[in-house]
């Protein structure tokens, strides 16, 4: 019985380990379901960068900082892994960059600049791209999470929260960047 448990725990270690060798190698093709050629098209991977509306904030011990970009012809999946802890909250709206050389489609993706829900909730539905994952902070997380494009290379998260009876974009004030905060959330764009 310990030898079939440790054949199976053995076979799970190798294949994540080809899966990430296969996305750390940076191939022209992440090979999806087993099959070479049949996956998305690595667009570019790079570390984001963060501004903001006021004074951009300052991460302190990073973690990990990388965005990636697949696409498979018709639209883009974009993934951010950002983790840190400490550093200073900045203010204003956080602005989050997209991959090196990826931007956004704004006859499809119009950009967005005004003040959050104006004039309504219903107006900002072409605005809002939906996405999966969480942020998660000390005594916090994300419920959900939109990105909004806010020019052609770069977008602000709207987040709802455990905390918050509401939906409002990441800044000092929720969510903001002076505590440990780990953030990984994926979203597809138009090409």
């Amino acid at each position: 019985m310990a030898t079939k448990a440790y054949n199976y725990a053995r076979s799970i270690d190798i294949s994540f380990n080809l899966y990430k060798s296969i996305v750390d190698s940076s191939l022209n093709y992440i090979i999806q379901n087993g099959v070479s050629g049949q996956g998305l098209v690595l667009d570019g991977s790079s570390a984001t960068t963060i501004q903001a509306t006021g004074t951009g904030p300052t991460l302190g011990t990073v973690y990990k900082n990388q965005t990636i970009s697949t696409s498979d012809g018709l639209e883009r999946r974009i993934r951010l892994m950002l983790g840190f802890s400490g550093g200073t909250d900045g203010s204003g709206e956080y602005i989050y960059s997209l991959p090196s050389g990826i931007s956004f489609n704004i006859s499809k993706n119009p950009i967005y600049t005004g003040i959050l829900w104006t004039p309504d909730v219903g107006s900002m539905i072409n605005y809002l791209i939906p996405t999966t994952g969480s942020i998660i902070q000390q005594d916090d997380w994300s419920i959900v999470n939109y990105i909004i494009p806010y020019s052609s290379t770069s977008y602000r998260i709207v987040s709802s929260s455990v905390s918050l009876s509401g939906f409002t974009t990441l800044s000092k004030t929720h969510f903001g960047h002076s505590k440990s905060l780990a953030i990984s959330l994926e979203f597809s764009i138009y090409i």
